[in-house]
């Protein structure tokens, strides 16, 4: 089998060349800035709190590379047991389970305002023999993406040096403990407020049921009280005018259970109808700061989902008369008493010296509330030199050597097409007795001269 090649000839058109060199050099510099965009950046993952994070670069202006907001970050999946905090830092939740999927077992998200959960329960459990409270809240968020989950946030508080546990945003309220000082540089106002508060709130327990009815009763009161509460649902998707925003926050005791020194347990359930076994056990001795801690921490969660209800004693003065008892009534077990933590929502000034919280209430709702997690991105970071410079070479050298053959095959057809002896070898046109000659009618002496394409009259008849 012979080695063959293509037969080439001059183009015999005026100007050819240089205008083709021209628009050539024209093209391969376009080629090239096409490339750098194309070939000259890597794709790397980052992690950034943003979904809708975008990324601008010079050549955004090309349609090929024209952003789309949020596309370049790819959603989070929440499982159970995946802990996460809201932007307002207040509170660290715990998935605990997920009813609803929206992905086959885990939750996807991005991004989507968190006014769809409220708080479902809260569990209050107060051991007089460890001088600390515990207090779980569970939150649940129905979807309009399809998802259900419940999650928990707990924490301790607690008046003993020694114990500390306390809540996400409350490490402010540790500062107000310890030093009587708010640096407003380093403390979040509403975690430092909400701590402050609950800790005011947690102090008016311990007092009435433990320096009073205790000493009062000679020991004979419960040393251990375990309380449920239920409340009704009040997303901040129903709106600042809905009649639960509005009214008075209310809630339902659902079971409560009372230990006494010789290891009796008093139990009660609202599931189950009043008898002499199943008695409501909160008497007026409990009822009064129990009620205003349960609203404190109400207020707090609701807050830490960005839920601007109007009847958030946090977030609004007129509430307070209406939320919280101003006094403790007097029983047989315990005297009449202010309370302290009315007191000071009423008169932040009347707090610790120094704590500024005249300065910080009312607190505010900055906008809805998200899950603060970290999405992984895509972003386009531009190659080192060498290999910038051989990645887009090879591109445009390709990229060139295409265009180049295309518009070769395309030129040659016109030229063929307009003079179909254009594409025969020197030897055959220059030959005497080539079929060249002979067709055209040449002599021996005559050389075959390409046709001239811009001469109108040139024909082969």
């Amino acid at each position: 089998m012979a080695i063959e090649y293509n037969i080439t000839r001059p183009i015999p058109i005026r100007w050819f060349a240089p205008v083709v060199y021209f628009f050539g050099l024209i093209v391969v510099g376009l080629l090239t800035v096409l490339n750098v965009a194309l070939v000259g950046y890597e794709t790397i993952t980052i992690f950034n709190p943003n979904p809708n994070y975008t990324q601008s670069e010079w050549y955004d202006a090309l349609p090929m590379h024209a952003p789309t907001p949020g596309s370049a970050c790819a959603p989070t999946v929440f499982n159970v047991g995946d802990s996460f905090t809201t932007n307002y830092s207040m509170f660290q939740w715990t998935i605990e389970s997920i009813p609803r999927s929206n992905t086959g077992t885990g939750v996807l998200y991005k991004g989507t305002p968190l006014d769809h959960c409220d708080l479902t329960s809260l569990y209050i459990h107060g051991d007089s023999r460890s001088y600390a409270i515990e207090y779980t809240g569970v939150v649940t968020c129905k979807a309009a993406e399809g998802y259900e989950l419940r999650a928990k946030t707990a924490f301790t508080l607690s008046s003993l040096p020694g114990k500390y546990s306390p809540f996400y945003g409350g490490v402010g309220s540790t500062n107000l403990r310890e030093s009587g000082s708010f640096d407003p540089k380093t403390d979040d106002p509403r975690g430092f407020a909400f701590g402050a508060l609950a800790m005011i709130g947690s102090g008016d327990i311990q007092l009435r049921i433990l320096d009073d009815m205790f000493v009062r009763s000679n020991g004979t009161t419960p040393i251990v009280a375990s309380v449920q509460i239920d409340f009704p649902p009040c997303p901040a998707s129903l709106g600042t005018s809905a009649e639960c925003a509005t009214s008075v926050p209310t809630y339902n005791v659902s079971a409560v259970a009372l230990g006494y020194a010789d290891l009796r347990v008093e139990l009660y359930s609202a599931l189950l109808p009043i008898s002499d076994t199943n008695k409501p056990l909160l008497t007026d001795d409990y009822t009064a700061p129990l009620s205003n801690i349960v609203q404190v921490i109400a207020a707090g969660i609701r807050l830490d989902l960005g839920n601007p209800s109007r009847n958030n004693f946090l977030l609004n003065d007129a509430v307070v008369d209406d939320t919280l008892f101003a006094t403790f009534p007097e029983t047989n077990l315990t005297s009449a008493a202010f309370s302290r933590l009315y007191m000071v929502r009423k008169s932040p000034a009347l707090a610790v010296p120094g704590s500024k919280l005249e300065t910080i209430l009312p607190l505010n709702v900055s906008g809805p509330a998200v899950a603060r997690v970290a999405y992984a991105c895509r972003y386009q970071r531009r190659k080192s030199a060498g290999s910038l410079i051989v990645s887009v070479l090879v591109a445009t050298l390709t990229m060139s050597s295409s265009i180049w053959a295309v518009f070769m095959l395309i030129t040659t057809a016109w030229v063929k097409r307009r003079d179909r002896h254009a594409n025969s070898c020197m030897k055959c046109t220059t030959s005497g007795d080539s079929w060249v000659h002979r067709e055209r009618g040449y002599t021996n002496s005559q050389v075959y001269e390409p046709l001239n394409l811009y001469n109108k009259a040139s024909s082969y008849a």
